[in-house]
C-alpha cells in the first residue's frame, strides 16, 4: 500500500464578499495545523466578521474545533482508502491502519491532547458531531460499501464501533487511562474483529 497519506494541508482561504461556515472551517484548519489554539475572536477577525456570526455559524468554539478536526480526518480517510489497491476485508484494514499512522503522528493533533485535554476529550468523545461518532459513520460506510463483506448476521453499525473504538485506544491513549497503547497490538485486534466479522459460516458436516 501506498505511504504518501499525510494529514492535509489547510490551504488558502477563498475571498469572499461574504464569508461563510466554510471560510471559517479553512481559516481554523490553518491555525489548528499551525499548532496554535483554534480561537473564535481570531477567526472572526480574519474574516472580517464579528464573534456573533461565528458563535451563529457554530454554536461555539467546541463545535468550530470539532468541524476543523473532522474536515482534516476525513480528508485523511478518504485518500487512505482511495490509495489502497486491496478489496475487501483487506481494504477495510489497509485504511484504518493508514489513518492510525498519520493521526498518530500529527504534530497538530498531538498539540491539541497534550495542551487542551478537556477541550480535546469533548471534541473525540461528546456528543453526535464528535470524532467518535462521525469515524464510526464514515467506518459503517466503509463497511457497508464493500458488498457482501459481513458475514450473515453481523451488524455493520456493531461492527464499525467496534473498529473504531480499538483505534481510540492507541491514537487517544492517554485520554482513555491507556498511557502507552501498543500500535501493533491495536492493528491485530482489529484484524482479530474484522476477521471474525467476515468469516462465513461453515457448511453441514457429513
Amino acid at each position: 500500500m501506498s505511504s504518501e497519506a499525510t494529514l492535509p494541508g489547510s490551504g488558502e482561504a477563498e475571498a469572499r464578499r461574504r464569508p461563510g461556515p466554510e471560510d471559517a472551517i479553512e481559516v481554523a484548519r490553518r491555525e489548528f495545523l499551525a499548532c496554535r489554539r483554534v480561537d473564535i475572536g481570531r477567526v472572526a477577525d480574519e474574516l472580517g466578521v464579528n464573534r456573533t456570526t461565528v458563535y451563529r455559524w457554530f454554536g461555539g468554539r467546541g463545535e468550530l474545533l470539532a468541524e476543523t478536526m473532522w474536515s482534516l480526518s476525513r480528508e485523511v480517510a478518504d485518500t487512505a482508502l482511495e490509495q489502497s489497491n486491496a478489496r475487501g476485508i483487506d481494504r477495510v484494514f489497509e485504511t484504518m491502519r493508514t489513518f492510525v499512522e498519520v493521526i498518530s503522528t500529527s504534530p497538530a493533533y498531538l498539540h491539541l491532547l497534550e495542551n487542551e485535554p478537556r477541550a480535546a476529550a469533548r471534541v473525540l468523545f461528546n456528543g453526535p458531531h464528535s470524532m467518535r461518532a462521525r469515524s464510526i459513520a464514515w467506518n459503517e460506510e466503509l463497511l457497508r460499501a464493500e458488498g457482501d463483506l459481513l458475514a450473515p448476521g453481523v451488524d455493520p453499525a456493531l461492527a464499525a464501533r467496534a473498529i473504531t473504538r480499538c483505534g481510540e485506544v492507541f491514537l487517544y491513549g492517554d485520554q482513555l487511562g491507556d498511557a502507552d497503547p501498543n500500535v501493533a497490538d491495536t492493528v491485530e485486534i482489529v484484524r482479530l474483529i474484522l476477521d471474525g466479522a467476515t468469516a462465513k459460516p461453515e457448511g453441514p458436516r457429513v
